[in-house]
């Protein structure tokens, strides 16, 4: 039997985000979609592996109510 350690649902919403960070003086800027989205945080994949350490700012475009 398997452990699920989530402590909140996850709903598969596909966003489009926009992703940025800095590498000294460069800022890279990157759009891509959520995969999936809970109470807790967000799933999003990148092309390019970031440091553990990295702080990356986003943006999550919400659809209309």
């Amino acid at each position: 039997m398997t452990e699920c350690r989530r402590r909140s649902t996850r709903f598969p919403l596909e966003f489009p985000a926009l992703l940025r960070w800095q590498v000294g003086r460069l800022v890279h800027t990157v759009r891509t979609n959520t995969k999936n989205i809970s109470r807790n945080g967000l799933y999003i994949l990148l092309k390019r592996d970031q440091q553990p350490s990295a702080r990356i700012e986003f943006e999550v475009e919400l659809p209309p109510s």
